[in-house]
C-alpha cells in the first residue's frame, strides 16, 4: 500500500496533463481551421460555379431585365409581333431559346430564398454587398449564406433548364 497523499498527488498531476494536453490540441486545431480559412488565391470569394453556367445565366439576366417582361408575363399578340399595334410602342422582343428555357425552369423553381438571390444576382446585378439590407429581410443574414445559395440555384437551374445536353 502507498501513502493516500502521494495516489491522490500522482493523480492530479495526470489529470492536470490530459487537461493541458486537450488545450494545446484544441487550440492548434483551432489555428489550423484559421490558416485553412485564409489560404489560397481568392480568400474572400469563393464562389465555385463553373463558368459556362455562370455564362448562360448572365445571358439569361441580360434578356430577362425587360421591364415589361417582368409586368406583364403574357402572350404577345402576333399583330404586335409584325408590327400592327394600334400607335402604342411595340415591346422589345428578343427571342433566345437557351434564355427563354432557363426562365422556364426559374418559373418552376419553388424556394423563394433561392429566386429572390438569382433574379437580384443575374438579372438586376445586385450582390450581398450592394443589396444586404434587403437581402436581410429575406432571410439571407451573411454574405456566405447568400453565396451557397447564389451556388445552389444556379447549378440547380442550369441542370432543370437541361441546357447541357444541347
Amino acid at each position: 500500500m502507498r501513502d493516500p497523499f502521494e495516489v491522490v498527488s500522482r493523480l492530479q498531476e495526470q489529470e492536470q496533463r490530459k487537461v493541458e494536453r486537450s488545450k494545446a490540441g484544441r487550440s492548434q486545431r483551432a489555428r489550423e481551421a484559421l490558416e485553412a480559412l485564409f489560404e489560397g488565391d481568392c480568400m474572400a470569394r469563393r464562389l465555385e460555379v463553373p463558368p459556362h453556367i455562370t455564362a448562360a445565366l448572365h445571358q439569361w439576366g441580360d434578356w430577362a431585365n425587360r421591364p415589361q417582361f417582368w409586368a406583364n408575363l403574357n402572350v404577345t399578340p402576333f399583330c404586335k409581333l409584325m408590327g400592327m399595334g394600334q400607335g402604342r410602342p411595340l415591346p422589345e422582343i428578343k427571342l433566345d431559346p437557351q434564355s427563354m428555357r432557363i426562365h422556364r425552369a426559374f418559373a418552376r423553381m419553388q424556394c423563394r430564398v433561392t429566386k429572390l438571390v438569382l433574379i437580384g444576382y443575374y438579372v438586376a446585378g445586385e450582390n450581398w454587398d450592394s443589396k444586404e439590407q434587403v437581402y436581410e429581410m429575406f432571410g439571407i443574414h451573411s454574405r456566405e449564406y447568400f453565396n451557397t445559395v447564389l451556388k445552389r440555384g444556379s447549378l440547380s437551374l442550369y441542370n432543370a433548364a437541361k441546357i447541357g445536353g444541347d
